[in-house]
């Protein structure tokens, strides 16, 4: 999550974000890990029941083709699923650098001071390394097209030190990543100065679309489904957005959504 600490200005944080397959885990391997864990001989027989002997088709309209053993990969949309992958790779990461994991997405970060920012490069670079080591020990493949790098500050931060321009050289696997500006991050626009205009934009623009379908129903739906209709839709994505940022750049926007959404009930 971001938190207030990121606005300090003699701290840069540098973020990295990859994507690791759900569909290259290692039966053999994850037994390993847990048993390393402490967990149970019975609950290790069990979770190899789970997980092996699964069988899979492909089917273009009528025609099926024959069924596969699956030999690697953990189900994904189940309940364990997520479980499984994060006590998979709960040894990836590096003990010099904060993490954040949510399934199979990994965010690394760091702060450097301003005047040091090329040794806050080297550190991370060295994480990466032993990332992509741990990675290929555990049959992992990091996803090449999502593997992104953003430098944090402030605007005037940006401006006065020309961050803009400070070569951000942070490669994996032999590859450089890229550097973006905004990205996308568990359903929230994120602006390297921390604006929320984008993510301010994008959700009231969701949330009156969401309001103008609703409206259309409100004469043949009763009060009841109509009021969960609009706490499902609409305001719990208001309190995901407060729970993540703390702060609003627009706080008329948002309030004006809030109170079309009570008027749709």
């Amino acid at each position: 999550m971001i938190s207030g600490k990121l606005w300090i200005k003699e701290k840069l944080p540098l973020w990295l974000w990859q994507t690791l397959a759900f569909d290259s885990i290692c039966f053999r391997t994850t037994l390993l890990k847990l048993h390393k864990l402490g967990f149970t001989k019975p609950f290790l027989k069990w979770l190899l029941s789970y997980l092996c002997d699964r069988r899979q088709f492909v089917q273009i309209d009528d025609k099926i083709s024959s069924r596969q053993t699956i030999a690697f990969g953990i189900p994904q949309g189940s309940i364990l699923g997520p479980m499984i992958f994060n006590l998979y790779v709960s040894d990836f990461i590096p003990a010099s650098k904060k993490c954040s994991q949510y399934a199979e997405d990994t965010t690394l970060y760091h702060h450097t001071p301003v005047q040091d920012l090329a040794g806050g490069v080297s550190l991370m670079n060295n994480a990466l390394f032993e990332l992509h080591s741990c990675s290929n020990e555990s049959n992992l493949a990091l996803n090449p097209e999502k593997k992104k790098s953003m430098m944090f500050s402030t605007r005037q931060m940006f401006t006065r030190r020309n961050l803009s321009s400070f070569p951000l050289l942070l490669s994996a696997e032999g590859k450089d990543l890229k550097r973006v500006k905004n990205t996308k991050l568990l359903g929230v626009h994120v602006n390297e100065n921390l604006l929320w205009d984008e993510h301010v934009k994008n959700l009231t623009s969701s949330c009156y679309a969401t309001l103008a379908s609703l409206r259309k129903i409100k004469h043949f739906t009763p009060y009841k489904l109509r009021k969960h209709l609009a706490e499902s839709l609409i305001l719990s994505r208001l309190d995901y957005w407060y729970i993540y940022s703390h702060v609003s750049t627009s706080p008329a926007s948002l309030e004006g959504t809030s109170k079309h959404s009570v008027c749709c009930r």
